[in-house]
Formats: structure tokens, C-alpha cells, sequence
């Protein structure tokens, strides 16, 4: 990890007049672990990283499809430290011709969760290319014209962010138009390894600071788990993966937000594209 990002680093902060573009807009989007590049936007962050391991899956998943002679239909992402509370739900479940990115009412910061999503093949090349986007000028472009207030600051540009800017523009299925955006219960929650001490987030309360790890207490952001507990819960008392017990649930979570005067932290307008309620394979 730490040669990629060397690498990365040394080119996100040299004087290649594309790369500079993008650098203008402060945040952890561009952040890295690196103390000497951390100067005062916001840098100290994985996001150069997360955008290199993206770009890897991307360059894997068209290796393969070189080598099988076609094309998967779908692209998962993921992380590895989810846990996973309640199954999820069978991919059949899901139009094949939509992303679909889970909902947990509080971690979209201003963009949407990119912690796991589902998407067609159509949409991959663009969602996971982030750093060719960033070499050839696009990302720079994508984020300046973000319909997003709180992106426009100096030091507010995250990775949820720039997920969002490239699923938004995505391309479809089907010729020109965009790919559509749904969200679904999301059931599993980002764990820690026990007894190592790492950041907990409260996305609710907008508190973080460092935690011991337990074994029955292994929740990197409380809100997140709180939710996937919230869903499963919900799902399982509702009869499973259905798209009245979905719908029905994720009704149930805003009500449950809006009763501690918690609103979502989307802080851009809602996309025509973006569907809140789960439409399925109809």
C-alpha cells in the first residue's frame, strides 16, 4: 500500500498543470498519509489510496474479462472489514441495469456511501477509473460542477464526494443516458480488529476520536452499525427481502432519524436519477 501511495502522492503534488486543477479543491478526496503532504487542506486522509485500490479492482476485472473473452454483467464492490448482520440481498433482487448503493439515513456526508455497491458493468469503468478520471482533467471537472454547497469550501471535499460526482455521471445500459441510482437497507456494518485502537466516527453527532476495539464492541462508525442493526432487525420482522418489507423499512429508519431531529446530510439536491424507495427487478 505505502509504495502505491508514495508513488500517488509524489504525483498529486507534483507541478503537472492537470493534476494541479484538481488539487484546488481542498479535502480528503485527495488525502494521503504522508506528513509532508499534508499542508493545511485536509489532506491527512486515505482517499488517494482508496482511489488506487479502486483503480486495481478495475484493472483486475478487465485483465479477467480479456482472458474469459466477455464481459461480467455486474460489478460488486466492497470492503473486507464489513460485517455482515442480516444477508444481502441476492443480486437478482437488483435491476441489472441500475447501481445500487446501500442506505444508511446518516453516512452520505454530502455525497453517497461508498463503503459497498453494486453496479452494471456499463457503469464500472467509470465509477472505479478514478485515477485515470484524475490524470485526464475529469475528476477536477466532475467535482467544480457538483451540485453540492458544502463541496464548494476550501476543506470539505470527501471521498463520498467524488464517488458520487462519478456515479452521477455514469453511463447506462443503454446508450447515452445516465445510470440510474437506487438505494437498498444496507445490513453489515464497517468492523475493527479487536484490540487495536482506530477512529470511531459518529456521523448523527459529527464526533470522531480514537477507541480501543473490543470484541463486542468493534463498530467504526456508530451510526452505520446502529442502522444495519435497525434494517436487519426490520427485515428479518418483515419477511426478508421483499420490496414492500425494503420500502417498509426504509420508511421506518426516517421516521427514526426525524424523531431525534437528525435530517439526512445530503447537501446537494436531489438527483432526478436517485431512488430513495427500492425498485427491483420490475
Amino acid at each position: 500500500r505505502f509504495d502505491d501511495e508514495k508513488e500517488l502522492s509524489d504525483y498529486v503534488f507534483s507541478r503537472d498543470q492537470v493534476i494541479q486543477r484538481a488539487r484546488l479543491l481542498g479535502g480528503s478526496w485527495l488525502g494521503t498519509t504522508f506528513p509532508t503532504y499534508n499542508t493545511g487542506t485536509k489532506r491527512a486522509a486515505s482517499g488517494i489510496f482508496m482511489l488506487n485500490g479502486q483503480q486495481q479492482c478495475l484493472d483486475m476485472i478487465r485483465d479477467r474479462e480479456a482472458r474469459r473473452g466477455r464481459q461480467y454483467s455486474r460489478v460488486i464492490h466492497t470492503r473486507t472489514d464489513i460485517k455482515w448482520i442480516y444477508p444481502h440481498p441476492n443480486v437478482t433482487l437488483l435491476r441489472s441495469d441500475a447501481a445500487w448503493v446501500p442506505d444508511t439515513y446518516s453516512d452520505d456526508y454530502c455525497g453517497i456511501y461508498d463503503k459497498h455497491f453494486v453496479l452494471p458493468r456499463s457503469a464500472a469503468d467509470h465509477v472505479l477509473g478514478a485515477l485515470e478520471l484524475l490524470r485526464s482533467g475529469c475528476s477536477a471537472l466532475l467535482l467544480e460542477h457538483f451540485p453540492s454547497k458544502a463541496r464548494r469550501g476550501r476543506n470539505y471535499t470527501n471521498g463520498e464526494q467524488s464517488f458520487f460526482s462519478r456515479l452521477l455521471s455514469a453511463p447506462g445500459s443503454k446508450g447515452n443516458e445516465r445510470v440510474q441510482i437506487h438505494r437498498f437497507p444496507l445490513t453489515g456494518y464497517t468492523s475493527c480488529q479487536p484490540g487495536k485502537v482506530v477512529l470511531r466516527s459518529d456521523a448523527i453527532n459529527s464526533v470522531a476520536g480514537p477507541f480501543l476495539c473490543l470484541q463486542d464492541d468493534d463498530a467504526r462508525y456508530t451510526a452505520e452499525k446502529d442502522a444495519a442493526q435497525f434494517y436487519s432487525e426490520c427485515l428479518a420482522a418483515s419477511g426478508g427481502w421483499t420490496s414492500a418489507s425494503i420500502n417498509h423499512c426504509l420508511a421506518r429508519q426516517a421516521e427514526r432519524r426525524a424523531a431525534i431531529g437528525h435530517v439526512r446530510r445530503g447537501c446537494h439536491p436531489a438527483s432526478p436519477m436517485m431512488k430513495q424507495q427500492y425498485h427491483g427487478t420490475q
